[in-house]
């Protein structure tokens, strides 16, 4: 079966960083020994230069119990693959639950797709003016962004961005995270009083399906977000920064509890 990559560094970071707040002494000659692996090939994956094969992947998730659910997120079938031979991306960065947790307002991943924008200006009052916040929480932002090495503030006051391409752990539980989807609720209600139809596309299936195919659905909707980012972003002047929102849940209360 083909490995999702990024999928795999990111549980294996976020395993080592549960290792790291357990005992902070811990180090990754020690975790190297813990999965069975030498520390050298280690360190590679853990910065996506090492591609993972499946062998690898089925041995180090043993040696770590990690769940059904974890591993079938991993392990993609072919079926669900769109082109086996593509290695998917490893260059984004992924936040610790503590990080994702000071940038979990919406607005902070709003001012690093709107450095992106023609004609941005690296001033607070602007950025507050065009996202429709406050200066002082645009100010605090910023701060925040430079703190955490996001990005950073040239000599001459210009923001550049450090890390592009952010990403949280959506399948470990999060407040913050939380958080972060009811906030896209509201700025979707907001969207829903503010622009026109040509301006947004709003819309939602009802499904009849098995849960089972939940999971296969979910490596189908990261695939699609990866091309929609792509397309939307093949631009040489980018203009406005949007958000794309998407969910998938149940509406119906099981049968054994009816």
């Amino acid at each position: 079966m083909p490995v999702n990559q990024v999928y795999f560094k990111e549980q294996l970071v976020e395993e080592f960083a549960q290792l790291k707040r357990i005992n902070s002494r811990f180090s990754l000659r020690a975790f190297a020994a813990k999965v069975g692996i030498s520390h050298g090939p280690l360190s590679l994956i853990l910065r996506g230069k090492r591609y993972v094969s499946e062998r690898m992947v089925i041995a180090i998730s043993k040696k770590l119990n990690w769940s059904n659910d974890v591993m079938a997120s991993i392990l993609i079938s072919h079926l669900q693959a769109p082109d086996k031979n593509v290695r998917p991306s490893l260059d984004a960065t992924i936040l610790r639950d503590d990080e994702y947790s000071l940038i979990s307002e919406w607005y902070h991943y709003a001012i690093l797709s709107l450095m992106l924008v023609d004609g941005f200006k690296s001033n607070p009052t602007w950025i507050a003016k065009r996202l429709g916040i406050t200066e002082n929480q645009s100010k605090i932002a910023i701060e925040r962004l430079i703190r955490l090495k996001i990005i950073r503030k040239s000599s001459n006051g210009t923001l550049q961005i450090e890390k592009r391409k952010l990403r949280a752990n959506g399948d470990v539980p999060s407040e913050a995270l939380k958080k972060s989807h009811n906030q896209g609720f509201e700025l979707a209600s907001r969207s829903l009083k503010l622009h026109s139809l040509d301006q947004r596309e709003f819309g939602f299936l009802v499904i009849p399906t098995n849960a089972t195919q939940v999971k296969k659905a979910k490596v189908l909707i990261r695939k699609m977000q990866e091309d929609l980012c792509e397309l939307l972003m093949d631009t040489k002047k980018a203009t406005e920064v949007y958000r794309f929102s998407y969910q998938l849940f149940p509406i119906s209360i099981p049968s054994e509890e009816v």
